[in-house]
């Protein structure tokens, strides 16, 4: 005696003068998309290793770095796609059993949202300037207005340095560079936006000495907060129009709104 699993699984014999028996593979209904999996595979932009994004959040998930630098890679949790945006389905099974594929879905549709101001960064007013941040040890930091996580990366290669490696400081809440390129980043944003917003870390018990007025360089924690840094030289076609001091978890920070020069303007000393 046969099973009710037998029947479910037998296959019909094929009587004389019959069709032979197709198989078919299943299409769901329409309307119906296949089950997917909860991620997607993808190519990092900034290491370039394999990754795999949600496609619930669209965030990138965590992945080491692949172009042999140590640590985990600052694209990590980054937004790819919009949260809840619909999914379409990779492919769809037709009766031949072929996978003719479906266009994905275009990675450039969704507008990149901007990096929000750090929030330690004093507000000047109702200018909105760029901010460049030097403290005493690490990288320089930096933030534009209106500008995404991409466009910060995208400005250092074209503007300041093709060879700089931007990287997110979980710290600061900003994109930072290495202190090499601080002269040409800050001279870079002054010259397209007109002016910054400068914060260095300064020690108010270090006083100013002649070696720190004829220096050549542009870091200085000293308490004359740069301004006699090397005589001024590396504000060269910036002129200092406010300035102020704050105290930020135990650090003491000198914020000066910088702007650019204009052609034929005398430097105000």
């Amino acid at each position: 005696m046969s099973s009710p699993e037998d029947h479910a699984y037998a296959e019909p014999a094929a009587s004389e003068g019959s069709v032979p028996v197709q198989a078919f593979r299943l299409r769901p209904r329409e309307g119906n998309a296949l089950p997917t999996s909860p991620t997607e595979k993808g190519r990092c932009r900034l290491c370039g290793g394999s990754i795999r994004i949600d496609r619930r959040t669209g965030k990138v998930l965590a992945h080491p770095r692949a172009d042999r630098r140590a640590g985990q890679c600052p694209e990590s949790a980054k937004q790819r796609y919009r949260p809840g945006a619909p999914q379409t389905p990779l492919y769809v099974l037709s009766a031949t059993g072929t996978s003719p594929a479906v266009a994905r879905r275009p990675r450039s549709t969704i507008r990149e949202v901007p990096v929000p101001r750090p929030s330690w960064i004093p507000l000047w007013g109702d200018v909105e300037a760029p901010v460049v941040t030097l403290p005493a040890k690490g990288r320089t930091g930096y933030w534009i207005p209106e500008h995404g996580w991409q466009k910060h990366e995208r400005f250092v290669h074209d503007h300041v340095h093709g060879g700089a490696r931007p990287e997110w400081e979980r710290s600061t809440d900003s994109w930072a560079v290495a202190t090499d390129h601080f002269i040409e980043l800050a001279g870079t944003l002054v010259q397209r936006h007109g002016r910054i917003l400068l914060g260095r870390e300064f020690n108010s018990s270090e006083q100013c000495n002649p070696r720190c007025r004829s220096a050549r360089g542009y870091v200085c924690t000293c308490s004359c907060r740069a301004r006699n840094h090397g005589g001024g030289g590396w504000m060269r076609g910036w002129r200092v129009a406010d300035d102020t001091t704050l105290i930020v978890d135990g650090r003491s920070w000198s914020w000066t709104m910088l702007e650019k020069i204009s052609p034929g303007a005398s430097r105000p000393r």
